[in-house]
């Protein structure tokens, strides 16, 4: 009974797939459903199956195939005769010998579709076995390596790792020309090269395709409009409001806390803080001048600590790129401060500290996107994606960077230096630098990317704010991408649609610096994963920055304070002596 309502179950679900998308190419030859030797990897026994099913010709005619006598075949017996195929039983196991006979009988007897598994039903994966071109021969047959790739879906924890697609889930189907192979490594190589193929046909499905909420990328579109939707205007204005309150906040309590300069942390040594952000919610390059100052200072013999706001992606890439810098994260930035100081540090970097008012660095950079400034409204988020107002906000800055990812030209040198002639009327106490980002040598990430010959990557995934750059910069490290899929912010694709991403990367999947912490599991090992780094290009103001960043750290606590905590632990008291008898 319990044989019944399993084979029950799988078959509801087979049929409940209807709510699958399938596509169906054929490389030459007869298409689906005629005499042929179709052959398939075993975890895709389900789709092959339902592929048969749906294709006219196949189910008109019928398909014959394999499964074995154990518990499970019979249950995948039961299920297949419901759905139309002819099925014998026997494996190398038990009965192989007289149900191969039996399986050429039928082949050389009707005029069905054979469909087989070339790893067997017992493994290993994806090994070929020779089973099905020997078939082919006997029976006067050309073998059909048949490819799959799905949109999305799961696997399951057997030993083939089956994938079932999930509901609403496109699958992609490609039959490879007819062949004969002589051999297992060629069935090997036919299989590979039909899911490669089956890959590029999700890639062009995917083409514009996009894991962001539709609600971010409407807000994010209404940022390059003149006038936004009022609902963003509106909300624009409680977003300012509540920033000037939050300011005046801090003031207040400013005012009333105990505070004590940076330099002289109690009983701490003097340390020093440059502060680094900027005014945009995303995408100003705060993170990558960040890790420049810390390195700029490590360089210059000062024990440095870099502090971000405890993203594991920007800790991971941090600590990449600085081996000789203490990195660390969270959201308490005074405590992780007065931590540092504890443990010897001499001067601390904050990276993404421009809206923390609780402490005051010594130093602040302020990196302003010109790309922002350029392409956007302007406006305060949600309506546009600056944070404070520029310029009037700016003034707590010592120094301004101006950045941008855009290509190089003679309009943005000449955007460039309209916003530093901005910039020196409206603010004129603050410095001004330039720079610019540009792509650099791609890193293999992945085992297959170190076995790879040269990097020949199809997909582009990126988790930044500004996804459309990134992508522009990998096109002219690798003319051959074919698709770009963005995703949110220190964003993650959702679970199900890992498997077609690993399906759609084929020769390989670039991603940013930023995204290989959580990307990188996503594609694992078998999968050529390559990162484009980015290299900054000062065009001005560099070495006037690391002289300015050098001299703030020989003059610790010169401007900074830190907020001292309201409840100190209190100072352990001496014992008292004991009293000694005179007696």
């Amino acid at each position: 009974m319990k044989r019944v309502a399993a084979a029950a179950a799988v078959s509801a679900a087979l049929r409940s797939a209807l709510t699958w998308r399938l596509d169906v190419r054929s490389a030459g030859g007869p298409q689906c459903g005629e005499p042929a030797v179709y052959v398939g990897w075993h975890e895709h026994m389900v789709l092959l199956a339902w592929l048969f099913r749906r294709t006219r010709a196949a189910r008109a005619r019928g398909g014959i195939t394999l499964v074995s006598k154990s518990k499970d075949g019979a249950i995948a017996a039961r299920v297949l005769r419901g759905l139309g195929f002819r099925v014998v039983q026997g494996s190398s196991a038990q009965g192989g010998s007289a149900g191969f006979r039996e399986l050429v009988r039928c082949a050389e007897d009707s005029g069905r579709p054979v469909v087989l598994s070339v790893d067997g039903s017992r493994g290993p994966r994806r090994e070929p076995k020779m089973g099905a071109a020997r078939l082919a021969r006997l029976s006067g047959r050309v073998v059909r390596p048949v490819g799959l790739a799905v949109e999305s879906g799961w696997r399951l924890s057997s030993w083939d790792r089956v994938l079932i697609p999930a509901p609403g889930s496109r699958v992609c189907a490609v039959l490879g020309p007819p062949s004969a192979p002589d051999c297992a490594l060629g069935l090997r190589e036919a299989m590979e090269q039909a899911e490669l193929s089956a890959g590029a046909e999700l890639r062009d499905r995917l083409g514009g395709a996009s894991f962001r909420h539709p609600v971010e990328t409407w807000v994010r579109r209404s940022w390059t409009v003149p006038r936004p939707p009022a609902l963003l205007a509106a909300a624009s204005v409680g977003y300012r409001l509540g920033a000037r309150l939050h300011r005046a906040a801090a003031r207040v309590r400013r005012s009333r806390r105990s505070r004590l300069p940076v330099g002289s942390l109690a009983d701490l040594p003097p340390v020093t803080v440059i502060g680094v952000g900027g005014l945009t919610v995303g995408g100003c390059g705060k993170t990558p001048i960040a890790a420049w100052a810390a390195q700029q200072l490590s360089r210059a013999g000062s024990k440095t600590c870099l502090i971000t706001r405890g993203y594991g992606d920007e800790l991971a890439q941090h600590r990449a790129q600085l081996p000789h810098v203490t990195v660390c994260g969270g959201k308490d930035r005074a405590a992780l401060i007065r931590k540092a100081a504890a443990e010897g540090a001499r001067v601390v970097v904050l990276d993404d500290s421009y809206q923390n008012y609780r402490v005051r660095p010594d130093l602040t950079i302020l990196a302003v996107d010109r790309d922002a400034l350029g392409r956007t409204s302007g406006r305060v988020f949600p309506a546009g994606p600056f944070r404070e107002e520029w310029p009037r906000d700016a003034t707590r800055a010592d120094w301004i960077v101006f950045t941008g990812r855009e290509p190089r030209g003679a309009r943005t040198m000449r955007l460039d230096a309209q916003l530093r002639e901005r910039a020196a009327r409206a603010l004129p106490k603050a410095r001004t630098a330039s720079l610019w980002f540009e792509p650099g040598e791609p890193v293999p990430a992945s085992t297959a990317a170190r076995a790879a010959t040269r990097p020949d990557p199809r997909l582009a995934v990126a988790g930044v704010m500004k996804p459309n750059l990134f992508f522009e910069a990998a096109r002219a490290v690798f003319p051959g991408l074919e698709v770009c899929l963005p995703l949110s912010d220190h964003g993650l694709p959702p679970r199900r649609n890992h498997e077609g991403l690993r399906a759609a990367a084929g020769s390989g999947v670039a991603i940013t610096p930023k995204d290989l912490q959580r990307l990188g599991p996503v594609f694992g090992d078998e999968v050529p994963v390559w990162v484009v780094p980015e290299r900054l290009r000062w065009t001005r103001g560099e070495k006037a920055l690391a002289t300015a960043l050098i001299d703030a750290a020989a003059a610790p606590g010169s401007r900074g304070s830190v907020p001292v905590p309201m409840h100190r632990p209190a100072t352990p008291r001496p014992p008292a002596p004991a009293k000694v008898d005179a007696a």
